[in-house]
């Protein structure tokens, strides 16, 4: 009766080392997972300020095509 009480003592403890193992391994992930969500967030922000600075040279473009061709009409 002591070695089986022994025995599973010895498994409890196994089995607490690999959840605690496992928890932590659970925590990094969520740490990773957040670093990276903030990344893509950031990397969100910029692709639509450089998206938005495309726009604007694209009409400053057109508005100077726009000049050119009236001059070279008038």
């Amino acid at each position: 009766m002591e070695n089986e009480a022994a025995a599973l003592r010895a498994e409890l403890e196994r089995k607490d080392e690999l959840l605690a193992a496992a928890a932590g391994r659970q925590q990094e992930a969520q740490r990773q997972i957040a670093e990276l969500q903030q990344e893509l967030e950031n990397n969100a922000v910029v692709f639509r300020m450089h998206y938005q600075e495309l726009l604007t040279r694209t009409e400053e473009i057109e508005r100077l095509k726009a000049v050119i061709e009236g001059l070279q009409q008038g």
